[in-house]
């Protein structure tokens, strides 16, 4: 008899950690907050500004489907 406690009681523990376990899992696949980028830039050289550095990072930011407000 006491087996069948001690069987019980293990499927009855093992129950709820599946549960935990799958509410943990279900509270991950929320979508992460946004975020925010703040910048200030003073340019020194505007010729390699708009050569080298603008073209990556606008493309960047467009890929990340950020919204830029001015």
């Amino acid at each position: 008899m006491q087996t069948q406690y001690a069987i019980s009681l293990a499927v009855l523990i093992g129950v709820g950690l599946g549960v935990s376990g799958v509410s943990a899992i279900r509270a991950q696949t929320k979508a992460p907050p946004p975020a925010y980028a703040i910048a200030e830039i003073d340019v020194s050289n505007q010729e390699g500004y708009a050569k080298e550095y603008l073209p990556p990072s606008s493309r960047a930011v467009q890929t990340a489907k950020a919204q830029c407000k001015f």
